[in-house]
């Protein structure tokens, strides 16, 4: 049943990125949606690293340490992956009630096996639900369909060229 649960887990995973914004371009037939997707991932994962590398909180089950950047992966507050999959069930929201459902489902799994394998307290992942739901929010009022992040785009990839 572990092992479960670890797969569970790992789907949320920076490698998943790239797939799951593939599949909102894929399924909306729409890059602004599939961008827009990946600021707001961008802008979770930021936040809660600097959490992580601000306030430090033992794991349920504790982790050793001995230098910085092993202190940031074992502090619990807060949960990562419950950002990353609380910010795909939010953008699911926008696509209808099937995607919204099956990413509900995927995302309250996510968030068991990060408690169940002892990774976080129910506290790291409910809190981190209102902050990724705070920034999901924002953004949508601020940036959604906005010209400036094609703006931004346009010009990294000008400058990267």
């Amino acid at each position: 049943m572990r092992i479960f649960w670890k797969i569970i887990t790992q789907g949320w995973s920076e490698f998943f990125l790239p797939i799951q914004a593939f599949i909102f371009w894929y399924w909306t037939k729409n890059l602004s949606f599939a961008v827009n997707f990946v600021l707001v991932w961008i802008i979770c994962d930021t936040i809660a690293s600097t959490i992580k590398l601000l306030y430090f909180t033992d794991r349920p089950q504790k982790m050793e340490y001995n230098n910085f950047i092993t202190k940031t992966i074992a502090s619990s507050f807060p949960s990562i992956h419950a950002a990353r999959s609380c910010s795909v069930f939010l953008f699911s929201t926008l696509l209808g009630i099937i995607p919204t459902i099956l990413y509900f489902i995927y995302f309250v799994a996510v968030s068991y096996s990060r408690v169940f394998l002892q990774k976080h307290f129910w506290r790291d992942i409910f809190w981190w639900i209102i902050l990724a739901s705070v920034v999901f929010i924002i953004y949508l009022h601020f940036f959604w369909d906005n010209d400036l992040v094609f703006w931004i785009l346009k010009n990294i990839l000008t400058f990267v060229q």
